[in-house]
């Protein structure tokens, strides 16, 4: 498939690239990357995959907001549900299209409102601020397996009625003046966690396919034609935001895509954002400083950015 996909051309004016954002190289620092592929135009050619590719924020957002045109069940992936059979189940959430994707919706927002996010804040700062002692009296700890693997197992059995059984099994910044600002001021750590998603966006990628011709940024895209939307790229688009590669927690970060954007905004973003907000609050009271305690190891996966190990050490407040 690849063979073939690699001996189509694009269309005229459209700039083609070399690039491949599922090669190691690329998964390991997608920001030098991410840079070229913005600056080659507002949709680039993936010569190796023979599909589209946007990855600035004016046209990643207008692939988000417009599902009936970039529609999503013919596969959030390379393969066309509709000309192939699919190799996996599809996503009952992610891989549907209006109506049908909104009813399964329905269901998960009614477990994920924000009635429901506000009536858990309270538990949720408790166990984040009982994590950020035992952090404090670790000194040095590792941010990937002590504490982002460690606190939604601490709350969300409660909050999803799951039985305590098996927990345990589950459970197995650098820039030190934004620490300093948020712990100055522990209000800002929603700012500060709504920040961290927009500069290291956990979702990378995500594919769409057109339904009919379109026109993108200035090319007209024919039907059945697959899109990838680099999300963690359209998050770092100087056209949208000054100094895009700074952390910087008193930033107005509103219209980053980290979470999506459309129907098919993550269902779970509530509750994400509880958790990043109530635990970084409880670090920044727990710490004078953090810093890194040695080299992170990446985690590898064509869609998600993450780290296998992510050790700090800490100054305790």
């Amino acid at each position: 498939m690849l063979e073939l996909a690699s001996a189509r051309r694009p269309p005229a004016g459209v700039p083609a690239s070399a690039l491949d954002p599922f090669s190691l190289d690329f998964l390991r620092d997608p920001h030098p990357a991410h840079e070229a592929l913005r600056e080659a135009g507002p949709i680039v050619w993936l010569d190796k995959y023979g599909a589209y590719a946007a990855a600035r924020h004016a046209e990643v957002r207008q692939i988000l907001n417009d599902p009936a045109t970039f529609c999503s069940s013919r596969g959030v992936g390379l393969s066309d549900f509709q000309r192939e059979k699919p190799w996996r189940p599809p996503s009952l959430v992610l891989e549907r299209d209006p109506p049908e994707h909104d009813r399964a919706r329905a269901v998960l927002n009614r477990a994920l409102s924000a009635t429901v996010m506000r009536s858990l804040r309270a538990r949720f700062a408790e166990a984040a601020s009982e994590l950020a002692e035992k952090l404090q009296r670790k000194v040095r700890f590792d941010a990937v397996s002590d504490c982002a693997e460690v606190y939604p197992m601490l709350v969300l059995p409660d909050a999803i009625g799951l039985s305590s059984q098996g927990r345990g099994d589950a459970l197995s910044c650098a820039q030190p003046d934004q620490f300093g600002a948020l712990r100055a001021d522990p209000s800002k750590a929603r700012a500060a966690f709504e920040e961290a998603i927009r500069l290291e966006t956990p979702v990378q990628t995500f594919f769409r396919t057109t339904t009919r011709d379109v026109e993108l940024g200035g090319a007209t895209i024919p039907e059945g034609e697959k899109v990838l939307m680099l999300l963690g790229a359209a998050n770092r688009d100087p056209r949208q935001w000054r100094e895009p590669d700074r952390y910087n927690i008193d930033r107005a970060t509103t219209g980053h895509v980290g979470f999506g954007a459309g129907v098919h905004m993550c269902v779970g973003q509530l509750l994400a954002r509880l958790e990043g907000e109530t635990l970084l609050a409880a670090l920044a009271r727990a710490f004078a400083a953090l810093a890194p305690d040695g080299e992170p190891t990446p985690l590898f996966n064509n869609t998600l950015r993450g780290w296998v190990r992510l050790p700090l050490r800490g100054t305790p407040a």
